[in-house]
């Protein structure tokens, strides 16, 4: 009886080994987690990417879905760094407002876990500084719907409606330049275009307010 009894042990032990492996390799056969706030964005598509694997996400505001991810049977090692790349739905203002970001020496099997992203791009917040309504401009009021036109700053002449646009880092030469506002289809007169002091260089991820004075 005494033998019988440590067999029925070492089974039970051995059974007990087999399905801790079964329900690994199954956590490793499935689809990559990750959890990352997009709670700031509108719909867009996430895309995760290690060394030659590269898996996507849809976001549709409020959850993340799988679309063509990969699993951890894909990547080889212990550790793994992680690139993240999101690209809204909405239209470029000329460019899209991508996010990124890296997260290194994630353990292999282990969810994936990223805050906030980066801006890709550089925002520019656009300001009007009225020294004396130009002749042409019937009221003050006017300002509250400007266009701006970039030159230089983006493929082609761009026309911005509002305060913000989203360009690409650049070094800045003469050629880029906000040339004309348009109010109401009448043109301002622009005295000067005035960036941040010591502005060289727009850079990614930053936001630079732009400001405009107008006067005779």
């Amino acid at each position: 009886m005494k033998r019988i009894s440590y067999l029925f042990i070492s089974i039970t032990l051995l059974l007990a080994v087999c399905s801790c492996k079964d329900d690994t390799d199954k956590l490793l056969s499935d689809p990559i987690e990750v959890e990352i706030d997009l709670s700031e964005f509108g719909s867009g598509e996430l895309a995760l990417t290690s060394k030659d694997q590269t898996g996507t996400f849809r976001w549709d505001g409020t959850t993340l879905y799988p679309n063509t991810p990969f699993t951890w049977n894909d990547l080889d090692g212990e550790t793994h760094d992680f690139s993240i790349l999101f690209t809204p739905d909405a239209e470029g203002t000329p460019e899209k407002d991508i996010h990124e970001g890296t997260i290194r020496n994630v353990l292999h099997g282990e969810k994936i876990k990223l805050g906030k992203l980066k801006r890709s791009n550089v925002l520019l917040e656009i300001r009007i500084m009225i020294v004396c309504l130009s002749s042409n401009l019937s009221s003050k009021s006017e300002m509250d719907s400007p266009q701006y036109i970039l030159h230089g700053l983006s493929d082609l002449d761009y026309v911005i409606y509002g305060r913000q646009a989203i360009v690409k880092p650049v070094t800045l030469t003469d050629e880029h330049r906000i040339t004309a506002i348009e109010l109401e289809s009448k043109t301002a007169l622009i005295k000067d275009l005035i960036y941040p002091p010591g502005t060289v260089s727009l850079l990614a991820g930053e936001t630079y307010d732009i400001t405009f004075v107008i006067g005779p």
